[in-house]
């Protein structure tokens, strides 16, 4: 599910309507939004890895495994 809202007024709802959804999206959605950038990177960083687990498991027929190389590809290295 995708919704575009450049606002995020509709988060909450649009979450709430979601039946598989990482643990507490809508409060670290709104801390990525909100804490420091470092912070929230590593929030968001979280998110994407859980999104990839929980397709893995309820959906262990989608190929994700190229995916969630290219995205830790596309992260930078912490120290």
């Amino acid at each position: 599910m995708y919704v575009h809202h450049p606002a995020f007024k509709w988060l909450k709802q649009s979450i709430d309507e979601m039946n598989i959804v990482p643990d507490q999206l809508n409060e670290r959605f709104t801390s990525i939004l909100t804490d420091n950038p470092e912070e929230s990177l590593s929030t968001l960083e979280g998110v994407v890895e859980e999104v990839f687990a929980l397709v893995q498991r309820h959906y262990p027929h989608l190929p994700v495994t190229e995916r969630r190389k290219q995205a830790a590809f596309t992260r930078p290295q912490r120290p």
